[in-house]
């Protein structure tokens, strides 16, 4: 609920910002171009927002067992917003749970491209190579997982 409030209260500022530009000021050139800015803006603020919802949703319906819809919601999430890591995680998780290690595995390395100093992927993407039998891939992984989580302690 936390991390909800914390994406959700910046998004309360874009009605209340436009309605200030769009009735608070005398009109004018800096009217017009506030207003314009707003409404280009408020797509790019909000998409992050909905992504991190359906990603949210999917993590329910995987907890409870329903990879098909969990995985519905985790593309829906990584078409609304590509950069959302977690989304590519939630996929490959789910993907994972059906037992299409190959595609989960592709989703994991999407979701460390966008964020590969993110001990936490590496450590799922170990899992998964060990799931998938390559024992020297999720060394690897783990090693990597272990440098970032522990700098010094392992080569990096």
């Amino acid at each position: 609920e936390r991390e909800v409030a914390l994406r959700t209260y910046p998004l309360l500022g874009i009605p209340l910002a436009f309605l200030w530009v769009a009735f608070g000021m005398e009109d004018g050139r800096e009217k017009q171009s506030l207003v314009a800015l707003i409404l280009f803006a408020a797509p790019y603020m909000a998409t992050p927002f909905v992504a991190s919802r359906l990603t949210v949703e999917g993590e329910r319906r995987l907890a409870a067992g329903d990879a098909d819809r969990a995985l519905a919601a985790f593309v829906s999430a990584e078409e609304t917003f590509r950069l959302s890591s977690p989304a590519h995680l939630g996929a490959a998780r789910a993907l994972a749970a059906r037992g299409e290690l190959d595609f989960a595995l592709t989703h994991l390395d999407r979701a460390i491209a966008l964020d590969n100093r993110n001990h936490a992927l590496w450590r799922e993407r170990a899992a998964l190579q060990l799931k998938r039998g390559d024992k020297p891939g999720a060394a690897a992984s783990s090693a990597r997982a272990d440098a970032l989580y522990m700098p010094g302690t392992a080569k990096d």
